[in-house]
């Protein structure tokens, strides 16, 4: 069916463009609490008091407040790093543990101290609602961590979906609440984030790998402790004024002006969440591909500009007729503070950007400064501003983001002088920028394609999409200085010579040289490409026993034509004399060139077969029994599963027979990595 062009634009850019179709999804999850969110404030408008909204309201922030506290930056560092990760159920649930308990301490520190920084807790004054309130705040912060699971994934869609299900819930249960008061509004919130936490779970473990009983991977928080605590203190300092106004407002103005300021703010998020959602899906797409960080960048500033202008324009002009929907004092008492934050969308906007450039570099340092920046600012302009009621408090809080613009500016200004002093007279020898890879594309014949997203295809190179002429490609690039030209053409050859034994694996572009490996020299950097034919195919987010013995097959078919061509190849290549430690050790087993990185991450399926075994780019001469050894502790499926790893070790020995030792060596080895001993028992 052919749309007209405004029309068909979005519809090809949401189909082939993953950065816009995540964005468009996390704002589509917007949009639906939008309208649930209308319903909701519609509602308690006119069932209860401005009084009773406003404390509510003002614990509905704190409780933002000790969500944020208590997830220690990690949701972004799952963005920015799940999507390399060979485990995520066991990163996750690390993330999950270290939240929750943050959690209980921070929201347990706030019943008991909260009253005396002038909050009106009155309504958790006993000891039964404030351990339940300590309880249902854990499932807060965990529903936010959910969040960046899906985003990291991207899927998007679930995100969407569990907002929905949060909106409807949320719109609800307010009428079931009157009697209850403030705590009535606000217990419609938690048990909505209640029920979307459970539906976000569900959704993982369906759709991203997840499962509720992997070991945690406390190696993960370690290893991003520095990255996620620079986002934890941003997050914290640039929640603190929208989180600690309310309580000023509430003891200046009164709890009518705070629910006038609530609204206000309630409704600025909705424009400020577009922003939000475009960055996050910037983050990922920048994580999976850090090749075109540029052109993602520039991708983003645009989507925002060609959504913010007109949203922003149209915001303040039915202002007015927007808030009256919740009632007359709504609509004289919010109007103007919401019109003041819908023009500071732009600042926001402007931050969100930076804050994700910065967290893309990982020079999260400059993040903690803009934040404070924001939060100072904000702070000391409410201070004298405050007289002019919640119209001075918003200008306050849009001066203290403008602020924050202006520190990102100059941050990214010196970070650019210092990175070209840096860089002067250097061979970068690096990562391949957009125009690189689109020369390569071009010394194979592919003239205007188009450079989609990295695929994640090995440490030591750049592995991005190529589309030209409705044909899919995979473009692989090295740094001569981290991949040898005798490497590459090793990992070629094997690749071919597997090939030729029907062993489905990347088939490879002759470029318009009549060579498969190609050189390039850019500005005194080079670089050596391959081109290959794009596969068909998923990477397996479950493993069944049908698939567990398809890839125990594979890999043994592998291993036999890996041993036949070493014993071929030995005279004539370096390779075979780059043997690891463990051949010192295992000097009896026999050895092969192999992938030795076999799992869900290097292989794709269709309907539980293999369709394709990739990035041989690790490959190596060495006992094989390591290459299974490493399978077996990768595949979620045969940990600890004593009925799986026989399964596997059976199917494999359909193909090639293990000898004694190497059944001693594996069932030791196993139960050693798994601390099992029934596995040194295990059949096969």
């Amino acid at each position: 069916m052919k749309f007209p062009g405004f029309i068909d634009r979005p519809i090809h850019l949401f189909r082939n463009d993953s950065l816009f179709r995540n964005a468009a999804l996390l704002m589509s999850s917007t949009a639906i609490m939008s309208v649930l969110g209308f319903g909701f404030w519609i509602f308690v408008s006119h069932l209860y008091t401005p009084s009773q909204i406003g404390v509510a309201s003002a614990l509905i922030a704190i409780t933002t407040l000790i969500s944020n506290l208590s997830l220690l930056g990690l949701n972004a560092g799952l963005i920015r790093f799940l999507p390399k990760s060979k485990n995520q159920g066991s990163d996750v649930n690390a993330a999950f543990l270290t939240v929750a308990a943050a959690t209980v301490v921070a929201a347990g520190i706030y019943v008991l101290i909260g009253g005396h920084f002038g909050a009106d807790i009155s309504i958790l004054s006993s000891s039964w609602h404030k351990l339940a309130f300590i309880i249902l705040m854990t499932t807060v912060s965990l529903n936010s961590l959910t969040d960046a699971v899906f985003i990291a994934n991207r899927r998007a869609e679930f995100h969407t979906a569990a907002y929905a299900v949060l909106g409807v819930v949320k719109l609800i249960l307010p009428v079931f609440l009157i009697p209850f008061g403030s705590l009535g509004i606000f217990m419609a919130y938690i048990l909505a984030v209640v029920a979307s936490l459970l539906l976000s779970l569900f959704f993982m473990r369906r759709s991203c790998g997840y499962r509720f009983k992997a070991k945690p991977n406390w190696k993960l928080i370690t290893g991003i402790r520095k990255y996620a605590s620079n986002n934890y203190y941003g997050v914290i300092l640039g929640g603190l004024p929208s989180q600690i106004l309310p309580l000023v407002i509430i003891q200046r103005l009164g709890s009518a002006n705070a629910a006038y300021f609530s609204m206000a703010w309630m409704m600025a998020n909705l424009l400020y969440v577009i922003p939000s959602a475009a960055t996050q899906s910037l983050l990922a797409e920048s994580s999976f591909n850090p090749l075109n960080k540029l052109f993602h960048i520039k991708h983003t500033t645009k989507i925002l500009g060609y959504i913010l202008v007109p949203a922003i324009v149209v915001s303040v002009a039915i202002a007015p007729y927007l808030l009256r929907v919740f009632g007359v004092q709504y609509s004289s008492g919010s109007t103007v503070a919401f019109q003041i934050f819908a023009i500071g969308t732009i600042f926001i906007a402007a931050n969100s950007i930076g804050n994700t450039i910065m967290n893309i570099e990982q020079r999260t340092g400059g993040i903690v400064t803009v934040q404070f920046v924001i939060s100072a600012i904000s702070l000391l302009l409410a201070w004298p501003l405050i007289q002019y009621g919640v119209n001075g408090v918003a200008v306050a809080l849009v001066g203290g983001n403008a602020a924050g613009t202006i520190v990102h500016l100059i941050l990214q200004l010196s970070h650019r002088k210092q990175l070209s002093a840096a860089l002067a007279g250097v061979n970068l020898g690096g990562i391949p920028d957009y125009p690189v890879l689109q020369t390569f594309a071009e010394l194979y014949g592919l003239t205007g394609a188009s450079i989609g997203h990295d695929i994640g295809g090995g440490d030591r190179s750049s592995t991005v999409i190529v589309s030209h002429e409705d044909k899919r490609y995979v473009l692989k690039v090295h740094n001569p200085d981290k991949r040898s030209l005798e490497d590459i053409r090793e990992e070629v050859e094997f690749t071919c010579y597997l090939a030729d034994k029907d062993i489905p694996v990347p088939k490879y572009v002759v470029a318009t040289d009549g060579k498969t490996i190609t050189q390039l020299t850019v500005g005194g950097s080079k670089w050596l490409g391959v081109l290959m034919l794009h596969e068909d195919g998923e990477h397996p987010s479950a493993f069944s026993e049908q698939l567990l013995r398809e890839m125990a097959l594979m890999q043994a078919r592998i291993h036999a034509a890996g041993i036949v061509y070493a014993e071929q190849r030995s005279p004539q290549s370096t390779i075979f004399s780059k043997k690891a430690l463990k051949s010192t050790f295992l000097p009896f087993v026999p050895k092969g060139l192999s992938h030795f990185d076999f799992d869900g991450g290097n292989i794709l399926v269709n309907n539980n077969r293999v369709s394709c075994v990739l990035d041989f780019e690790g490959m190596r001469y060495d006992p094989v029994l390591v290459c299974i050894f490493f399978t077996l502790t990768q595949l979620p499926a045969t940990a600890h599963n004593m009925s799986n790893i026989s399964l596997y070790l059976k199917s494999y020995q359909e193909i090639r027979q293990l000898g004694l030792f190497e059944k001693a060596i594996i069932r030791i080895a196993l139960a050693f990595n798994y601390r099992a001993i029934r596995l040194i028992y295990a059949s096969f």
